[in-house]
């Protein structure tokens, strides 16, 4: 299981009034949206689980329609990604134990094992959330896990 990954922003300053001349100004901006760009796309490209922004996205509290529409843009890429790469299972879920999930014995983790054994006895989702003691957010990760290596597949 790999850890949590982000990435880490700050002090994009989006829309920060440049000194100097016109073009230099208008340069800088877009310089400054085209990294936010390429922020999202490592993100993306990457599968990270969160980017944060922390402090100084923009610096006005009013932002031009043009920097509004970029950054809204921006984490809606993040949100569709997201979207294609998360499986969500319903509590009532149950699963199906596949024939290869024998085979991996010992490279189970304790919850995957668990989970695999309550599957076989027909527990939902929601009452395997009630009885292995670990975090949630882990035993989702490990269910997950187990449905990405096709060793279960949740049941209609």
């Amino acid at each position: 299981m790999t850890g949590f990954r982000f990435l880490h922003l700050a002090d994009l300053h989006l829309e920060t009034s440049f000194g100097g001349r016109a073009a230099t100004r208008e340069r800088l901006r877009r310089a400054a949206l085209e990294a936010f760009e390429n922020a999202v796309d490592y993100a993306i490209d990457h599968q990270l689980h969160a980017v944060l922004a922390a402090g100084d996205l923009y610096d006005d509290p009013v932002l031009s329609l043009q920097t509004e529409f970029a950054i809204q843009r921006q984490v809606q890429r993040l949100d569709e990604a997201n979207r294609a790469r998360v499986r969500h299972f319903p509590l009532q879920a149950r699963f199906e134990v596949n024939e290869g999930a024998d085979r991996c014995g010992s490279q189970l983790s304790k919850i995957e094992a668990a989970i695999l054994d309550l599957a076989r006895a027909g527990f939902t989702l929601q009452r395997m959330l009630e009885v292995i003691p670990e975090p949630d957010s882990e035993i989702l990760r490990a269910i997950e896990s187990l449905a990405d290596d096709e060793l279960v597949t949740p049941l209609d």
